[in-house]
C-alpha cells in the first residue's frame, strides 16, 4: 500500500510497521499504540490514513495527526470483532467483512462441533459499512439480498462493491441495487461448494474473473450477467462442474500479458483468454511438457515463457508454435522450473532445482551450478532482476526436512558472485521464500525466519527488537502481506509471530 513516490508500507500479522520515504521505521503494536490486536488480517488506505482489520476489532490511524480510532462490538455497531476483509468506499468510509473463528478455549474445532458447544464465540458474519459521517449499516441474509454472511473478499468497481461469499458472488451498486450470482441452476452451478468464492479480478472490460475454492476459474460477463466456463474443446457454457473435460481446480500462476489477455497456470494445464479466443493447452492437445505450471513470463513480443514440472516451454505469438527445452534436448539443468525473469537484452534467467540458467536472445545457454560456479545451492526458489544486468537468486531447501538452504546470492553484470548466508551476514535464514525489488531498486528478502532489507550500499536493515521498537518474537516472523499507501510514501508490513 503506497502513500506516494518514495515511501512504502508493509502489513504483517503480529504488528504494524511503517517505513517513511526517508528510511525511518515506526512500529505499532498493542504495547505502544491503540492497535487492538497484533494479528492483522486486512489493510486498506484512504486519502487520510489507513484502516486496519485485526482478529479483535477494526482500527483507523490518521496519517496527518497520528490519532487512532478503534471500533469493537462493545463500543460501536460492529457486528463482530474478527475482521476478514476491508476496502475503502472511496468517500471517506469503509466496507468491512466480519466473520467468526471456531475456537473453544483456544482449540480449533469443526463447524458442527462449534454449533453444539455450550461455550463458543458468537457467530458474527456480515457485511458492514461505516460512512465518513459515522453511520453504520449492517447487511446480512435477513435484511438484504446478501447470499451468505461468510465473506471472503471485497473489491470496489466504478459504481459499487463486489462481495465474495461462501454462498455466491454479489454486487451492490451505489444506488443500493443488488445483483446475485450463485448456485441457482444455469447461473452458476448445481454444486453448492462451487459458491465458495475466494478471489476475483477485473478483466479490464467491466467483467470479472472469479476464482473458486477447489473449482477453478469462472468468468462473469457484466453485460449479460452470465458466468461461463471453458473446456478443453474450446466451447463455452454456463458452469457445469459435472463436465469431466476440465478440472483445473488448483491455480499456481496468473499473468496478464502485454495485450491485456489472461494466462492461467494450473495443475492441469495452461489456460488463455481474450475476447476472441479461449484456449486450454495441456499435454494431450499440445506440446506442453507438463500440466503443472509454476511460472509465466511475457516475452515482450506477444509470446509466452512457461515454467513447468517437466521443463521450459515457449509459445509463439500466434499460439501455434512451441519450443520445448528440457534436460534431454537442451542445456537446461533440471526439468523443474520454479522461476523465470527477463534480462535487459531479450534473454531470460531460469531458476530450476538443478541450478541457474541464462538463455540469451540467440538461444545461447550459460549454466551456473554448485560445481562450476559459486552458486551455493542448486535448488532455486525465486529470482529477481537487479535492474543493472545482474540477478538475485533465492535458494530453496536442499532436503525434504527443509534444511541447508542456499541463502541469497547475487551475480552481477561483470560475473562477480556474492553470497549472503547466516554465517556471513544478518540474513536470518538460508531458505529464501521470496524476493521483491521495490521502485527504488532496493531488495526485500522474505525467509522462513524473518524479513530483511538490503539497500544500494549493501547495508542490511533487519526487523529486530534490538534496533526497532518491536516485540522480540517479530525477529522470527514471516511477512504475510505488503501494502503501499495511496500516495506512495510508505509501506505497511504485516507479519506472523508463528514462523513457517
Amino acid at each position: 500500500m503506497s502513500e506516494g513516490a518514495g515511501d512504502e508500507w508493509f502489513s504483517v500479522i503480529g504488528g504494524l510497521a511503517h517505513l517513511s520515504e526517508n528510511g525511518e521505521w515506526k512500529i505499532f503494536h498493542t504495547g505502544n499504540s491503540e492497535l487492538p490486536n497484533n494479528d492483522i488480517t486486512a489493510l486498506a488506505s484512504d486519502a487520510n490514513g489507513v484502516w486496519i482489520g485485526t482478529v479483535d476489532g477494526l482500527a483507523y490511524l490518521n496519517n496527518d495527526n497520528g490519532e487512532w480510532k478503534v471500533f469493537k462490538t462493545d463500543n460501536s455497531n460492529l457486528p463482530g470483532n474478527w475482521i476478514e476483509t476491508v476496502v475503502s468506499d472511496g468517500d471517506g468510509g469503509v466496507w468491512i467483512g466480519t466473520s467468526a473463528r471456531f475456537l473453544v478455549m483456544g482449540t480449533p474445532m469443526s463447524f458442527s462441533d462449534f454449533l453444539n458447544s455450550p461455550e463458543n464465540y458468537s457467530l458474527a458474519y456480515s457485511l458492514t459499512h461505516l460512512s465518513k459521517e459515522g453511520k453504520w449499516t449492517i447487511f446480512n441474509t435477513t435484511n438484504s439480498d446478501l447470499p451468505s454472511e461468510m465473506i471472503r473478499y471485497l473489491a470496489r468497481d466504478h459504481d459499487g462493491i463486489w462481495i465474495c461469499t461462501w454462498g455466491g458472488l454479489a454486487h451492490l451498486d451505489d444506488k443500493g441495487n443488488w445483483t446475485i450470482f450463485q448456485k441457482n441452476g444455469d447461473s452458476f452451478s448445481t454444486d453448492e461448494s462451487a459458491n465458495y468464492i475466494e478471489v476475483i479480478i477485473d478483466d479490464g472490460q467491466d467483467g470479472l474473473w472469479i476464482g473458486t475454492w477447489g473449482h477453478g476459474l469462472a468468468h462473469l460477463n457484466n453485460n449479460s450477467s452470465q458466468i461461463h466456463f471453458i473446456d478443453q474443446n474450446n466451447f463455452e457454457w454456463p458452469v457445469n462442474l459435472e463436465n469431466p473435460d476440465f478440472t483445473a481446480n488448483t491455480i499456481n500462476s496468473l499473468l496478464r500479458d502485454g495485450q491485456g489477455d489472461l494466462w492461467v497456470g494450473t495443475e492441469n494445464g495452461l489456460i488463455y483468454f481474450n475476447d476472441n479466443q479461449k484456449l486450454l493447452f495441456n499435454t494431450e492437445n499440445s506440446s506442453l511438457p507438463d500440466n503443472s505450471i509454476y511460472a509465466l513470463l511475457d516475452d515482450g513480443n506477444n509470446g509466452l515463457w512457461i515454467g513447468t514440472w517437466g521443463g521450459l516451454a515457449h509459445l509463439s505469438d500466434d499460439k501455434k508454435k512451441w519450443n520445448i527445452f528440457n534436460t534431454e534436448n537442451s542445456k537446461l539443468p533440471d526439468d523443474f522450473v520454479n522461476a523465470i525473469v527477463s534480462d535487459e537484452n531479450g534473454g531470460i534467467w531460469i531458476g530450476t532445482w538443478g541450478g541457474l540458467a541464462h538463455m540469451d536472445n540467440h538461444h545461447e545457454w550459460t549454466i551456473y551450478n554448485s560445481d562450476n560456479s559459486k552458486l551455493p545451492n542448486d535448488h532455486i526458489r525465486c529470482l529477481a532482476n537487479d535492474g543493472e544486468g545482474g540477478i538475485w537468486i533465492g535458494g530453496d531447501y536442499v532436503d525434504e526436512d527443509y534444511h541447508h538452504g542456499g541463502g541469497l546470492t547475487h551475480l552481477d553484470v561483470y560475473g562477480e558472485w556474492k553470497t549472503f548466508n547466516t554465517d556471513n551476514s544478518p540474513l536470518p535464514s538460508n531458505i529464501i521464500n521470496s524476493l521483491v525489488m521495490d521502485n527504488e531498486r532496493r531488495l526485500w528478502v522474505g525467509t522462513d525466519n524473518g524479513i530483511v532489507y538490503l539497500d544500494h550500499s549493501s547495508e542490511w536493515i533487519i526487523l529486530s527488537h534490538t534496533n526497532l521498537d518491536i516485540p522480540e518474537w517479530m525477529d522470527y516472523t514471516f511477512v504475510t502481506s505488503l501494502t503501499i499507501d495511496n500516495d506512495g510514501k510508505g509501506l505497511w508490513i504485516g507479519a506472523s509471530p508463528f514462523g513457517r
